[in-house]
């Protein structure tokens, strides 16, 4: 999970909310189409087109709206900009699912849009799972989301694995330099970026904590 620093709403949204006479009738199911469109637009460039949970790739054609506070819980919640995240389709028909699909309505403690999930998830880089101190969140991961279903799991190690192949033919682990580590930190985090790459917090995790014991 990576964390979502959540920016300004898009003005539709906000114009349509003030418009809007009777509020019962705002929910995301009645808004425009294009002020639908807007909110797709704006999530999918605020999270660089990856699932707020998972980490895999998400687009305007394959992707849904997850309201963090689920809206059968708090019904003034279905249009507050704050509150709505983009989600993979979570395979969603299939026997086994995940993400928001997976989820339903149960609450979550974890939040992407929280600057400390980043510190509250831990990868198991030999594996490719992720695990918390935290009971809960250990809940939310392995049962709420299912974040440890066996396709994500193997996705998250190829990428991963594919990473460190390709970083230890370039650079010997010998020459890890503080330096070294921080520029390529810099290749997977980096705010310019248009997308970040689908499952990107194992490589970033991985490389903070060696920059860590670099120091």
């Amino acid at each position: 999970m990576k964390y979502i620093k959540k920016l300004k709403e898009p003005s539709s949204l906000v114009t349509h909310r003030l418009n809007k006479i009777n509020q019962n009738d705002l929910t995301y199911e009645n808004l425009p189409s294009a002020v639908k469109n807007d909110i797709n637009d704006f999530l999918l460039e605020e999270q660089k087109y990856i699932c707020c949970y998972c980490m895999s790739r998400i687009s305007r054609e394959k992707m849904r709206i997850e309201h963090w506070d689920s809206r059968s819980e708090f019904s003034d919640s279905h249009v507050i900009y704050s509150n709505l995240l983009g989600a993979c389709t979570g395979n969603e028909g299939a026997d086994v699912t995940h993400c928001d699909v997976h989820r339903g309505s149960i609450p979550l403690k974890i939040n992407p849009t929280s600057a400390i999930c980043e510190q509250q998830i831990k990868f198991k880089f030999v594996s490719g799972e992720i695990d918390s101190n935290d009971d809960d969140i250990k809940k939310d991961i392995n049962e709420t989301l299912n974040l440890n279903y066996e396709r994500l799991v193997k996705n998250r190690k190829a990428t991963f694995d594919d990473w460190l192949k390709r970083f230890s033919q370039l650079n010997p682990q010998g020459t890890w330099t503080k330096p070294i580590l921080q520029k390529e930190l810099e290749k997977w985090e980096n705010d310019s970026l248009t997308e970040y790459r689908p499952y990107c917090q194992i490589v970033i995790a991985y490389l903070k904590d060696k920059i860590k014991k670099a120091s």
